[in-house]
């Protein structure tokens, strides 16, 4: 996202509704990650912000978790 971040965020609601397990932004003018996680069917519960190094577990009920470092996407 560049010029589009608050339709992106906008779009959470949506997806967690949708039942989208994660849900990714990446705020380009920022540079940092959002990472949208856990729904309970309107919103999603875990909401964090990574850059740099910091990592993050994104959780899939049909697979085992997988690692996200937001300096692979953002260097």
């Amino acid at each position: 996202a560049e010029s589009s971040i608050g339709r992106d965020r906008f779009k959470a609601a949506g997806y967690a509704a949708a039942g989208i397990p994660v849900y990714l932004i990446i705020n380009l003018q920022q540079r940092h990650i959002e990472c949208y996680q856990r729904t309970n069917g309107t919103e999603y519960q875990q909401v964090a912000q990574l850059q740099g190094d910091e990592t993050i577990a994104l959780e899939f009920a049909f697979m085992d978790a997988v690692t996200l470092k937001a300096s692979d996407f953002l260097p």
